[in-house]
């Protein structure tokens, strides 16, 4: 945040020089990269009279122009771009049911770039990773009560699902390779589950290290 205005930043981190990406007097907020790091889809409420959040796109280096990109008429906020580069995985605003909260919706970066729902319930689903074969995506949600991290097959969830933890978690990350998801528990732990192979059997979590 720079003279109260919120704007998206990128640091090289091998020379410690940050520059700004965006300039424009709404609020950018939550960027998320493309697999070759040449551009950036990000939050923005610029250009809205409701406060409506909208998906937006940029060159990482910060020239071209921005891009508004079709997520419907809802708040959307861009949370993984898939590792094969075909799909960027949103939040947006539920409007399934009377519940309130944020669904996940997926936007082809290819054909006609229609959103569709990936994972469509009356509770909510966060923090989505899609993992790095882009066969899967992991997740948070309250489905059974507490946030539990889930995993299904992705682009398509109706394929399998599988709950990995008993005791909470949140903030799903895979490793490079997908042979490992790691996690936060709910009572502050970086967490690690093993995969075991191409139809996800998961091994019980194991403790890493305690997280503040």
């Amino acid at each position: 945040v720079t003279n109260n205005n919120q704007d998206i930043w990128v640091v090289d981190l091998e020379r410690s020089v940050a520059q700004p990406i965006t300039f424009d007097p709404g609020r950018d907020w939550t960027a998320s990269w493309s697999p070759d790091g040449s551009r950036l889809a990000f939050a923005s409420t610029r250009a809205s009279n409701d406060g409506t959040t909208k998906i937006y796109e940029k060159s990482s280096p910060g020239t071209g122009t921005e891009t508004v990109l079709p997520s419907g008429d809802a708040s959307s906020i861009p949370v993984n771009w898939s590792a094969d580069g075909k799909y960027i995985v949103f939040s947006r605003l539920r409007q399934f049911g009377n519940t309130s909260g944020y669904d996940t919706w997926v936007l082809p970066t290819f054909g006609d770039r229609k959103p569709a729902p990936l994972l469509e319930t009356g509770f909510d689903k966060f923090q989505a990773r899609v993992s790095p074969n882009s066969n899967f995506v992991a997740y948070s949600t309250n489905e059974s009560g507490p946030y539990q991290i889930v995993v299904q097959t992705f682009p398509d969830a109706s394929g399998g699902k599988w709950q990995i933890t008993a005791d909470g978690g949140v903030e799903p990350k895979w490793r490079r390779d997908g042979r490992e998801l790691y996690y936060l528990s709910l009572d502050g732990k970086l967490m690690s589950v093993t995969i075991g192979g191409p139809t996800f059997p998961a091994r019980p979590p194991v403790v890493l290290v305690p997280a503040p």
